[in-house]
């Protein structure tokens, strides 16, 4: 019991205090720099972290996020190489937990960062079907048909919903104004 219970607590704790950083540097925006620094500290903590257990699918998952998250600071011709990366984590992340929504939409952001468009929605299909009553499903979709032009109606109306379900949803606020949408 201990050789199982030991890593896998030792690499939740990195893994959640990581999380806790980065969620609270998405409420309380915090400089470039040091948002930077804290993905590519999170890069390798969470890698330390799925080197343990290697069964943590949150670990896997939030891999993939930091992935996602550092293509903001990279030159944009990298991101279908982090694209890959990423998709590698989200992968694993759903091979072992295929019923949580988050890790279907990691590998959403993952493969519409390789424009991989048609594949990235049906994950976020998949998200939304699992969860289709939780603002985030609604807002990533919302953020994936975004990137079409000829699905802005589409976007509108799915980030509509995920401002229904949570009004206080900053982050679909914001898409919801980048769209043009007034409401």
């Amino acid at each position: 019991t201990l050789g199982v219970a030991v890593p896998h607590y030792r690499a939740e704790a990195l893994r959640y205090a990581w999380r806790r950083e980065i969620d609270r540097s998405a409420r309380q925006p915090i400089p470039q720099e040091a948002e930077r620094s804290l993905l590519a500290e999170g890069r390798a903590v969470l890698e330390r972290a799925t080197k343990i257990d290697p069964g943590n699918a949150q670990a896997w998952a939030d891999r993939a996020y930091a992935v996602e998250l550092w293509t903001h600071h990279d030159e944009p011709a990298q991101r279908p190489a982090l694209g890959r990366e990423a998709e590698i984590y989200a992968r694993r992340a759903v091979a072992l937990g295929p019923l949580v929504p988050e890790y279907w939409i990691r590998l959403g952001g993952a493969l519409d960062l390789q424009r991989r468009w048609v594949e990235g929605g049906d994950a976020f299909s998949k998200a939304l079907r699992l969860a289709p009553s939780l603002s985030e499903t609604w807002y990533y979709q919302a953020y994936h048909f975004s990137l079409d032009p000829l699905y802005k109606l589409v976007a509108r109306a799915a980030v509509a919903t995920s401002l229904r379900l949570d009004p206080g949803n900053r982050q679909a606020e914001a898409l919801r104004q980048r769209l043009g949408d007034s409401r």
